[in-house]
């Protein structure tokens, strides 16, 4: 079973750069395009630079996702157009500055964000069911794989490949960055959202790390009741 793992850049790297000490490693990435791709991506300069072999997987339509010379681009087709998928996007975002009650900018939200995940789940199928590509990553022998945790298509290679699972994902509301690596996350190490800590704190920084945390914990203290009286 694939180990999931949530950190922020930095740590990121520091784990990838374990693949290998004495000779560079092979990393397989399942990005997901938009921010979390640009992020991902000046990691992916990084390790190239160190000497890490770097092979994305990605669909052939994509908003973000380009070749480049730090890495090896892997695509495969989608039912879909470039067009479609943008429009999506951009409603997405839009309906943001629209008026109406909170119900409707509720249902709004919760059918864009059904629209675009959609297109995740197709881009996966489609992945999956691709027999040359998938038997490519079967043949190659990678050493981990960098993915994100929400979108699962990432997690069902690394179980499939048999695969350490490294999670990019940092920035989600409710710690659901964490819950969804189910990874450890000690105030004392791991520096809390806008604090801009990094995971070398002072002692003075771990104290306001910890009180920075308190709202959170208590919001799934009241989580854990309401399930529990349910």
């Amino acid at each position: 079973m694939a180990m999931g793992l949530s950190a922020s850049p930095p740590a990121v790297l520091l784990l990838l750069s374990l693949l290998g000490l004495a000779a560079a490693g092979k990393l397989l990435v399942v990005p997901v395009d938009g921010s979390h791709w640009l992020s991902m991506r000046e990691v992916l300069d990084i390790l190239r630079q160190r000497g890490h072999e770097v092979v994305v997987v990605a669909p052939e339509v994509a908003l973000h996702i380009k070749p480049s010379k730090n890495f090896v681009m892997k695509t495969y087709s989608v039912p879909y157009t470039q067009e479609e998928m943008k429009k999506q996007f951009q409603a997405f975002f839009h309906f943001s500055f629209e008026q109406g009650s909170f119900l409707e900018r509720f249902v709004k939200a919760y059918q864009g964000v059904k629209r675009i995940t959609d297109f995740g789940i197709t881009s996966c199928e489609h992945l999956l069911q691709n027999k040359e590509l998938m038997r490519y990553l079967e043949e190659s022998k990678f050493d981990a794989i960098l993915t994100d945790p929400v979108l699962l298509c990432g997690g069902i290679l690394a179980k499939h490949l048999s695969l350490p699972a490294v999670y990019f994902l940092r920035g989600i509301p409710c710690g659901l960055d964490f819950d969804a690596t189910q990874c450890p996350k000690p105030p004392s190490y791991v520096p809390r959202g806008f604090t801009q800590f990094t995971d070398h704190m002072t002692f003075l920084q771990r104290v306001k790390n910890l009180l920075h945390d308190i709202p959170a914990r208590l919001a799934e203290s009241d989580k854990e009741s309401t399930v529990h009286c349910g």
